[in-house]
């Protein structure tokens, strides 16, 4: 599926944090979340991402200010985004 891989409200989020650059976490290991809201700074970016997790909350989310929209948009070997039950890969 085309799209704009930007985060939205809805969008289902599978994590897989990189163990190379947190030591906190266990390799290969996904996590799935739903996105529930996103807070944006005074410039329109997304600030804050926040995510309701189906099961444990990833070593590398924080839970007061979530993950950055542009984190989410751009390192795709940590984020997968689903919207409408396909993956966006735009």
């Amino acid at each position: 599926m085309r799209g704009c891989r930007m985060p939205l409200v809805g969008d289902m989020l599978v994590v897989t944090p990189c163990p190379d650059r947190y030591s906190n976490v266990e390799p290969n290991k996904e996590y799935v979340g739903v996105i529930y809201e996103i807070h944006r700074d005074k410039y329109g970016h997304q600030h804050k991402v926040m995510v309701e997790w189906a099961d444990k909350v990833p070593a590398n989310y924080n839970i007061s200010y979530g993950y950055s929209g542009v984190n989410i948009h751009n390192l795709r070997q940590e984020f997968r985004v689903f919207r409408g039950g396909k993956e966006v890969i735009g």
